[in-house]
């Protein structure tokens, strides 16, 4: 019986086959957000960065006081 790719990858790495799974399942999302992403026009992708990234911020800034509750 031949091992499947995530198998072979898993013993060559020494990690878990559900880590590599995991990780290709992480890739794919990425790769058809950049798919998606690749088809609107670049003010709109700058937009959508710029407000990720705010997103994020405010979160970070968000967690200490969320601590102190």
């Amino acid at each position: 019986m031949t091992a499947t790719i995530e198998t072979r990858i898993a013993r060559e790495l020494e990690v878990r086959e559900d880590q590599v799974q995991e990780t290709v399942g992480l890739l794919e999302v990425t790769r058809e957000r950049a798919n998606k992403m690749a088809a609107l026009p670049t003010h709109a992708v700058q937009l959508t960065k710029r407000a990720t990234y705010q997103g994020i911020a405010q979160n970070h800034d968000d967690h200490p006081r969320a601590l102190e509750s």
